[in-house]
């Protein structure tokens, strides 16, 4: 496994409960203490029952139950997520950073330990084995396993070494988010999502206090309503959005998952969780001798993903005319009809 955050955690993890000898490699020495992805989906949950995680998720995060849709300071809609006929009928906010590290910790009562400060540096297949040659502290080594899985995000070194294709497409323009403390007086329990003319602002509280905002525009903090008081900024952080899948998740018994396999843009929250998906997948694949269906069915589950995302963010940031009154007038009209808003909720909250 070659990549130490929630994806190859989650992998790692799924593969020590059905007991699949497993080692897994990060390059950098220390947890990323980034919050990074807040919303943890329902998918997510179902998902990672079993190994125990899903219950210390639950005792951390915050239960996040609609999202409330504005067109500068009006309230247009609200989004139900309780609407959701479901044991878990909300999104989990929580820290990416706490998310994997809960995730570690349950891998480590299965014995296995993340080996950081150990590179990737070159990929072969050998018949039936693939050979990784490594280094790190301890200097060069050569790892030989049945499967390798490349969980080391957008810019993976597995990916490259395999010379598969990242094709799609960028978005203009940085995006910009940041984690601030401050007075905020929408729903602190709600996504909000404010539509205005010049770009989206985005504001979700995830601990008493404590907002991850971000916009489709360089300099979210310029961007906030004058009744907003910020008083701390804990992060911020301006980046670029591309819409991106591999064209094929594996080459031999070499596999890709999470960011390595698809990147696209955070609308959705739906990334960290994509990933998980594939993880979990990946291993359950590898314990039942079904690892050959791992590819094709991830890769179907990911481009219908990135459709949708792709579609939520053309609409939530498009301000031609056409794109803004789709979103202003027919986006209320759709939510008043039960079987629209009960469809959107699952894909919101990463089901169906």
């Amino acid at each position: 496994m070659v990549g130490a955050g929630p994806v190859g955690l989650a992998a790692a993890l799924e593969l020590a409960r059905l007991r699949v000898p497993v080692r897994i490699i990060d390059s950098r020495l220390d947890p990323s203490t980034r919050s990074k992805a807040i919303g943890v989906s329902v998918r997510t949950l179902e998902l990672m029952e079993d190994s125990g995680v899903t219950q210390r998720l639950l005792e951390r995060g915050r239960k996040i139950r609609q999202a409330q849709l504005r067109i500068e300071q009006r309230l247009m809609a609200r989004i139900e997520f309780s609407r959701l006929d479901h044991r878990y009928n909300f999104m989990l906010a929580l820290p990416q950073s706490e998310t994997a590290a809960i995730i570690e910790a349950r891998l480590n009562k299965y014995e296995v330990q993340v080996d950081r400060g150990v590179r990737f540096e070159s990929i072969e297949h050998h018949g039936q084995s693939v050979v990784c040659r490594l280094s790190g502290e301890k200097g060069a080594e050569e790892e030989e396993s049945a499967y390798v899985l490349g969980a080391d995000g957008a810019y993976s070194a597995i990916r490259r070494a395999l010379g598969i294709e990242f094709p799609g497409s960028d978005l203009p323009g940085d995006w910009s988010l940041a984690d601030v403390r401050m007075d905020c007086p929408w729903d602190h329990d709600a996504v909000n999502l404010q539509f205005r003319r010049g770009g989206l602002l985005f504001v979700l509280g995830f601990e008493d206090g404590l907002f991850r905002i971000a916009s489709n525009c360089p300099g979210v903090l310029r961007r906030l309503p004058a009744e907003f008081q910020v008083h701390d900024v804990v992060w911020q952080s301006q980046f670029s959005v591309s819409h991106r899948q591999a064209m094929t998740y594996n080459i031999g018994r070499i596999f890709l998952a999470g960011d390595a396999a698809h990147v696209h843009s955070p609308l959705g929250a739906r990334g960290m969780n994509l990933g998980i998906e594939d993880a979990v997948a990946f291993a359950q694949r590898i314990a039942h001798g079904l690892i050959y269906q791992y590819s094709s069915e991830r890769h179907r589950a990911g481009a219908a993903a990135i459709r949708m995302v792709k579609a939520q963010t053309l609409v939530a940031t498009g301000d031609a005319l056409g794109l803004g009154f789709l979103r202003n007038k027919l986006l209320p009209l759709a939510l008043g009809i039960r079987a629209v808003h009960s469809w959107l909720v699952r894909k919101m909250l990463g089901l169906g």
